[in-house]
């Protein structure tokens, strides 16, 4: 009889590991794109014309479905600002006498400036902006021509109402390496820290050798943080503009969190080699979910907070990123830094009910 539920046990396991999992992935995966395009991109509007013609720009920009006009900043210092903190991922500058200028016959050229640093992003920008202004500029000058006297014929031939310039920020060349490597980076630390610290809770050591034990595996991820970080730096040609002890910091943050969220899933293991196999099957979803490559305003809102509730990749590769290709400060890194925090002083009480309960029901 023992020998029969020990088979069907495996079987279900087996049934879970091939058609379940897999269906959940999916599932995980539809929900973070549900959208199929990158929409509304927050943007930050510099008008220094304040005329009519502006205003139609703006609106023209505020109804795409490409943007969500988040601000209005009175100088581009504050718009570098507001790029820094993350609050926008691109913004448009309307230059003086722009209005005028079209009337005189020039063409003026619009400004938008694009965060570079997410590729999908600053492609979008551009495609967007680029279809705005070009259906904009056609029709302004059509009006100007045909209003002067010209033929609409004619008035098509010399359409050149405005023109755009942008400006690709922090990644100007759009490398997938100066893309991708923050993120790689999170995921590998992740990975790595989870499979050495798991063996270790599920040995059933005294708390003290666990703790002897955790801070040498700190000290470990984090001369690995900052040698991958100076070898991306020469080898790969990757950024660091940023202060590398904010880095750190952000690091000992999400080491914390990572700990909490090993002592939990350690609590429904007893056999180490499935702890393990469980925990390498996180690396994709919590990556694909962190709001890095598909970013976190295109996905549903609910599910964006539920994914920063229980996982705290987001918290590290995200200002990592800024960190290394804005020159993000403690204060424009503040918010992922308390949300670390909070994400550990919840799970920690949390995983060691459960790690406890274990261990007594035993």
């Amino acid at each position: 009889m023992r020998d029969l539920v020990r088979k069907w046990f495996d079987t279900g396991k087996n049934v879970f590991v091939l058609t379940v999992i897999p269906l959940i992935f999916t599932i995980l995966f539809s929900l973070v794109y549900s959208l199929t395009y990158v929409e509304k991109i927050p943007l930050a509007v510099l008008d220094m014309d304040g005329s009519s013609l502006s205003r139609t720009i703006i609106e023209s920009f505020a109804e795409s479905p490409g943007f969500k006009v988040s601000m209005y900043v009175r100088n581009e210092a504050e718009m570098e600002e507001a790029f820094l903190r993350g609050e926008v991922k691109a913004g448009v500058v309307l230059p003086e006498s722009l209005e005028k200028d079209i009337r005189a016959g020039s063409s003026p050229r619009v400004l938008v400036l694009i965060d570079g640093s997410n590729i999908y992003i600053g492609n979008n920008v551009y495609a967007y902006a680029a279809n705005i202004l070009g259906t904009l500029s056609a029709g302004i000058q059509l009006n100007i021509l045909e209003a002067g006297g010209m033929t609409p014929f004619a008035a098509e031939q010399k359409l050149r109402a405005l023109s755009l310039s942008e400006r690709m920020l922090y990644a100007p060349q759009m490398g997938n390496f100066i893309f991708a490597f923050a993120g790689y980076l999170g995921v590998f630390i992740q990975q790595t820290f989870m499979t050495v610290l798991s063996p270790v809770l599920l040995r059933e050591k005294k708390v003290l050798e666990i703790a002897k034990d955790w801070a040498v595996f700190l000290l470990l991820t984090t001369a690995a943080l900052v040698s991958c970080l100076i070898a991306a730096h020469v080898l790969g040609g990757h950024p660091l503009r940023g202060s590398i002890f904010l880095a750190l910091l952000i690091h000992v943050v999400f080491i914390l969190d990572l700990t909490a969220v090993t002592i939990f899933i350690s609590a429904f293991f007893t056999d180490t080699s499935h702890c393990i196999q469980f925990i390498l099957l996180l690396s994709i979803p919590t990556f694909m979910t962190s709001g890095y490559i598909w970013p976190e305003f295109v996905m549903p809102s609910a599910f964006a907070a539920l994914i920063k509730i229980i996982w705290p990749l987001h918290y590290f590769v995200l200002p990592l990123r800024d960190i290394m290709l804005k020159g993000t400060g403690f204060w424009e890194a503040a918010h992922y830094i308390a949300g670390g925090l909070i994400f550990a002083a919840v799970w920690f009480p949390v995983a060691i009910i459960f790690f406890r309960a274990k261990f007594t029901a035993n």
